[in-house]
C-alpha cells in the first residue's frame, strides 16, 4: 500500500478535499487550521448547515470503511487554512 498527502487550501467557500475513489483503502483528513471545518461526505457543497462531519481545529478524522472511498467537500468556520488528506491505496 502506498499513502499520498495532499494540502488542501480551505476557505470560506466550499472545497473538495478528495474525489470519489473505489480503489482507496483508507482514508484520514486533518484539520490544519485553528478553527472549525465542516466536511460533506458524498461531495457537493460543505456548509455550516450542510455537513457530514465537523472537525475541530487540529483534529484527524479515519473515514469509517462504508465511506472511505467517497468524496469529501470542506469548508472553514472562517479565514483560510490548509486541510491535509491522507489517501491510502
Amino acid at each position: 500500500m502506498a499513502a499520498s498527502i495532499t494540502t488542501v487550501s480551505a476557505s470560506t467557500t466550499s472545497a473538495s478535499a478528495c474525489a470519489l475513489d473505489e480503489t482507496r483503502d483508507a482514508l484520514y483528513i486533518a484539520n490544519n487550521t485553528s478553527v472549525t471545518a465542516y466536511c460533506r461526505i458524498g461531495g457537493g457543497t460543505a456548509s455550516s448547515s450542510a455537513f457530514s462531519f465537523v472537525l475541530p481545529a487540529g483534529t484527524t478524522w479515519e473515514a469509517p470503511s462504508a465511506v472511505k472511498s467517497q468524496a469529501v467537500s470542506v469548508v472553514l468556520a472562517s479565514g483560510t487554512g490548509n486541510i491535509l488528506v491522507t489517501e491510502v491505496s
